[in-house]
């Protein structure tokens, strides 16, 4: 069935293993993601090490 509907360009039919949160997905560069990423984990450490 999902080989069909990949034939046929129809995503209705097709499972896209893209999960309830695609929709939140931000479209920027991998880099400025992962910058983020890190800025708020060493945030998150930096608190962490006060406590």
């Amino acid at each position: 069935m999902r080989d069909a509907a990949k034939k046929a360009g129809d995503a209705e039919r097709m499972q896209m293993w893209a999960g309830q949160s695609a929709k939140l997905a931000r479209t920027e560069p991998a880099g400025e993601i992962v910058r983020q990423l890190w800025d708020g984990a060493l945030r998150i450490l930096d608190g962490a090490a006060k406590v």
